[in-house]
């Protein structure tokens, strides 16, 4: 009888084994505190980085940069809290995009405006044309039809809403004994403007569960190192590989906008 194969040969969840894109991608991730955007942007700089694509990474959280907790010298952060100093920040993610080709991750604060406030000024969507750029941006949400406020917001008269545009339903964020798709359901599909959202080709993904990811924070694992790591025990390395193997069959539907 042939051996199972072990963890570490087992884990492939992250490498999509595709080709350079073309154009860098400008995945930006806006949602409210605590929706699961920098759990997201890790599981998407570790899967580029796997797949052996360089990701230029920004954490422009104002107030929780835990992002840049787990990349320290990698990550570009705006020098102070400053409305200025963070878009000029966003400007320089951008400008290394141009320089390098290179796709970038952007994790947003919760509720921060700055999106908003630079489209006020600039289309995003035709600035990233003509750098050779293409957005793509995610919405996190709960069953919790406040989170669509920011939504709402940018999809409003089109101020930016590109062409990829994820609806990041967090089933991390339901309440114990709740059905995933009843509680998103009640809360978010049925809400006009998350049923204009998907007219426009916007697509919406469910981000599974990781139950044991206070276990990957309090030591600042990665999610492939979880499954490697003597630290955690064995059930708590199944979890996180299954986690892995979930998130790509979820987000299988938006890989064609993944950096």
């Amino acid at each position: 009888m042939g051996q199972d194969p072990s963890p570490e040969t087992s884990v492939r969840t992250l490498t999509d084994n595709k080709a350079e894109k073309p154009d860098p991608v400008l995945f930006l991730l806006h949602g409210r505190g605590g929706s699961g955007k920098t759990t997201l942007a890790r599981y998407l700089i570790e899967r580029a980085e796997q797949a052996g694509r360089s990701i230029i990474k920004g954490d422009l959280d104002r107030n929780n940069n835990t992002l840049a907790h787990y990349f320290k010298n990698e990550i570009l952060q705006p020098a102070t809290a400053t409305d200025g100093d963070v878009e000029d920040c966003f400007q320089a993610i951008i400008g290394q995009q141009i320089e390098t080709r290179q796709s970038a991750v952007v994790d947003f604060g919760g509720g921060d405006l700055t999106l908003r406030n630079i489209a006020f000024k600039v289309s995003l969507v035709d600035l990233c044309a003509d750098c050779g750029i293409r957005p793509v941006l995610v919405h996190t949400l709960a069953p919790d039809r406040d989170h669509l406020t920011g939504l709402m917001a940018l999809e409003k008269d089109g101020l930016f809403a590109p062409e990829a545009t994820i609806l990041a339903l967090n089933g991390a964020l339901i309440r114990n004994g709740q059905s995933q798709i009843r509680a998103f359901e009640d809360e978010v599909i049925s809400h006009p403007d998350f049923k204009k959202a998907l007219k426009r080709d916007a697509r919406a993904v469910l981000l599974p569960i990781l139950s044991n990811i206070h276990r990957l924070e309090r030591d600042r694992l990665g999610f492939i190192q979880a499954t490697k790591s003597t630290t955690l025990g064995p059930m708590d390395r199944h979890i996180v590989r299954r986690w892995l193997e979930r998130m790509q069959e979820e987000l299988s539907s938006v890989q064609d906008w993944l950096p």
